[in-house]
Formats: structure tokens, C-alpha cells, sequence
């Protein structure tokens, strides 16, 4: 299929997925030249770039977590989420019966979530959240996520997005990225800001 924009330009389909791949990661660098990228492969360790890898293929059925919550045999409240992509998993919801609210019941969820995610080896955790919705925002602020974005959106208003980052690499890249941290030895190698000195 091909489109005409206007004069001599086109649209055209990519049929052929790992060619257009590959031609992006060839051009990629030469259209961005005077961006600043980052170069994952040199934070992630081996095994999370295995993860990465594994996590990928699963893009057609992704991972995705249910949880009861339960005090005794009754149900309290539960919790979901999905993977998004090869790295990202999205917290989309958790509830619990007003009566067991405020009794540190989330506080003692969040970790369990972030071991089990970690364990199936993803990067990070994102969550959207109302942006008074303290009662989630605060404890996962002290859980170590971070504020990433805000979103405007008709049903809910707005929103706060939150991420959680489980390797440090990351966590001090993000700290750099918003002018919270100096670059260390090892993101200005992944930053490529040794070449400009």
C-alpha cells in the first residue's frame, strides 16, 4: 500500500517487520544526532536483558496478574495488571472493601507485587493514579516509585503516572534525566557524553 502525502512524498507499508527494524536501528542514530539517547544495554545486567528478551515474545498473549485479596476465607479485595511491552508492567487496579481499608493492607501488597514482577523480570512498574488519590500515590512514593507524567484525560481528569524501576541504573538515569542528579561514570558512558568533552 502506498499513500501520497503531497508532490513526491508517500506512505508506504513495512511488510517485511524485521527489515524496517533493522533499517531503524542502522538510521536511527543519524536522524537523532543531536538528541541524547540512552544506551540500555550498557546499565542492564545479563539477566535482565534476558528477561527483556523472553518478556518480548509474549507480546501476543501478555503476562498478566490476578490477585485476590483475602482476609480468612473472605474476599477484601483484589488486584490487576498486565504486562505492557517487552519491559513494562501496568498496575491497573487495586480495591479493597472499605471496611479493611486504612489497616496497611496496600502497604503490605506493593512490595509482594514488585518482588513477583521482579522475579518475572520485567524493568519497571506504571501506575496512573487520580491526582488526590493519596491514599495510593503516598505509599508508593515511600515504596520508591516516582512521579513520570501527568495526563489530562476526560473520564478521570488528571492523572499522575508513576514508575517504579527496579534496576538502579535506571532509577539514577531517571534522577539525571529530570536535573535531580549529576551523571555518574557509567550513564555518561550510556549517555555518550564522554565524546563530548
Amino acid at each position: 500500500m502506498q499513500i501520497t502525502l503531497f508532490d513526491n512524498y508517500f506512505i508506504q507499508s513495512a511488510n517485511d517487520f524485521q527489515e524496517f527494524d533493522d533499517f531503524i536501528a542502522k538510521n536511527k542514530s543519524i536522524v537523532f544526532s543531536d538528541t541524547i539517547d540512552t544506551n540500555l544495554s550498557i546499565l542492564l545486567t545479563n539477566k535482565e536483558k534476558i528477561s527483556r528478551s523472553e518478556l518480548a515474545k509474549n507480546a501476543g498473549t501478555p503476562y498478566k496478574l490476578r490477585l485476590y485479596i483475602l482476609k480468612n476465607s473472605e474476599i477484601v479485595g483484589w488486584f490487576y495488571g498486565e504486562q505492557k511491552d517487552s519491559e513494562t508492567f501496568q498496575m491497573i487496579q487495586t480495591a479493597i472493601f472499605q471496611e479493611h481499608q486504612n489497616k496497611g493492607i496496600y502497604k503490605a501488597l506493593l512490595p509482594i507485587i514488585l518482588e513477583i514482577l521482579k522475579e518475572k523480570g520485567f524493568q519497571k512498574v506504571f501506575s496512573r493514579h487520580k491526582a488526590t488519590n493519596n491514599q495510593v500515590i503516598i505509599p508508593k512514593l515511600r515504596q520508591g516509585f516516582m512521579i513520570t507524567a501527568f495526563e489530562v484525560i476526560d473520564i478521570f481528569g488528571v492523572l499522575i503516572h508513576l514508575t517504579y524501576y527496579f534496576n538502579e541504573n535506571r532509577q539514577k538515569l531517571i534522577n539525571y534525566r529530570v536535573g535531580q542528579l549529576k551523571p555518574d561514570a557509567l550513564l555518561k558512558e550510556a549517555l555518550s557524553l564522554n565524546e563530548w568533552n
